[in-house]
């Protein structure tokens, strides 16, 4: 063989040998949006328009009738293909980012938009970060993201849209932190501020806040977490002063969901106010087979509800665990259980500086209220104190229920 030829050989030889490098990600697009819309009483929904991105590839699609006429303000784009146009039409979105899609939307603003449109932004089967944007004051949904990975941070405000402020769904994965504030939302079907579902993960964190939203016919006045979603609570996160017409004014967890809340969270100042008997968990509200910790420096504080459990309220085979200096503290409900109710066939821990105080129920259990077939462990370094009610003040068993008190535990009205 010619040495040129061996030469050859032995640089193939090597080739086939060298390990495969995997792909580098594609790098994120850096991007700005900037939507207005008109006064309500013009014909046209929309006043102006224009997005500028650079540094990457990013695929997108409009609401022709809405954005179609301002496109050619749009750079650094390319239009999404067939698939993604029929997505954003089935989502009913103003403007989506299309699948494969990595980017960032940072200084943004979509505010005042008419017209009828299920979201204004949409995200899907993409890899987003929002920072220092507003979404504000919109007749749909603020953001919707669905098989999409998103993580909001610095100053975000979304706020007094006519629909969730964040929808997620369909295994998305949302990250919320820094000063987002999400406020001001009255939405139908469960979820005021923030709705998750379907298998989705969602972290709020930092200091972010989730307050003043409602649920005007269902479940979660502040935050929503249904069928099979994972939730932590984290930070100095807050969710607050949110209404819900159904169950769980702060925060409603459902279907087989596990939740977290811990490390200085705060769920204050909620309400339920449904009709009683269908109004339950002022702050918290646990249902169908799920789960819900919270500790380390958490507080449940200054809630209401026309149903039992006006701070937490546990339901229908599902799980809480409380430890490690939480406080459950002054609120208040019309029927039982302000501080924490157990209701059926469920399962409770409670131990580790926990302090229930200062609750009051019109009927019994001002602190805990123990239902049917209810197990509830109340063990060390538990105080349940100045807790009013009709009966119970401090706690009350209802037949039929389990209730283990172990330890150094201190229970008085």
């Amino acid at each position: 063989m010619c040495c040129a030829c061996c030469r050859a050989f032995l640089v193939v030889a090597l080739l086939l040998c060298m390990p495969t490098l995997a792909a580098k990600p594609k790098p994120a697009a850096t991007c700005t949006l900037q939507v207005f819309g008109q006064p309500r009483k013009a014909k046209n929904g929309i006043a102006s328009a224009w997005l500028k991105c650079t540094g990457g590839l990013v695929r997108v699609v409009v609401d022709e009738a809405l954005l179609g006429k301002f496109k050619s303000n749009f750079t650094g784009v390319t239009w999404g293909n067939q698939q993604c146009k029929v997505l954003a039409a089935q989502y009913q979105c103003v403007f989506t980012v299309c699948p494969g899609t990595r980017v960032i939307l940072s200084n943004s603003v979509v505010k005042g938009l008419s017209g009828k449109f299920g979201s204004v932004v949409c995200l899907i089967g993409s890899k987003v970060r929002i920072s220092n944007t507003t979404v504000a004051s919109n007749a749909g949904n603020g953001i919707m993201v669905t098989n999409s990975s998103v993580s909001f941070t610095g100053i975000t405000v979304i706020t007094n849209n006519r629909g969730v402020g964040i929808l997620g769904e369909a295994r998305s994965i949302i990250n919320i932190t820094g000063n987002t504030l999400i406020t001001k939302h009255d939405a139908s079907g469960h979820g005021g501020g923030v709705s998750v579902k379907a298998n989705s993960t969602l972290w709020i964190g930092g200091n972010a806040s989730v307050s003043n939203n409602t649920a005007l016919t269902g479940d979660g006045g502040g935050v929503y977490v249904g069928s099979y979603s994972n939730v932590t609570i984290a930070g100095q996160a807050s969710i607050s002063g949110n209404v819900a017409q159904s169950n769980g004014g702060g925060l409603a967890v459902n279907s087989t969901s596990i939740v977290s809340i811990r490390d200085g969270a705060s769920i204050s100042n909620n309400k339920c106010v449904g009709p009683g008997d269908n109004s339950n968990g002022g702050g918290v509200f646990v249902n169908v087979n799920s789960s819900v910790s919270i500790g380390d420096e958490v507080s449940i504080s200054g809630n209401t509800c026309t149903g039992d459990g006006a701070g937490i309220g546990v339901n229908d085979n599902s799980l809480i665990k409380i430890t490690g200096s939480v406080q459950i503290a002054h609120n208040k409900g019309s029927q039982v259980g302000a501080g924490v109710w157990l209701g059926k066939n469920t399962t409770s821990h409670v131990a580790g500086n926990v302090v229930i105080t200062n609750n009051s129920a019109e009927f019994s259990g001002g602190g805990v209220y123990v239902f049917h077939f209810a197990k509830a462990t109340i063990g060390d370094n538990v105080s349940i104190t100045h807790n009013t009610a009709s009966s119970g003040g401090g706690l009350y068993a209802y037949s039929d229920c389990e209730v283990t008190v172990a330890g150094n535990v201190n229970i008085n009205r």
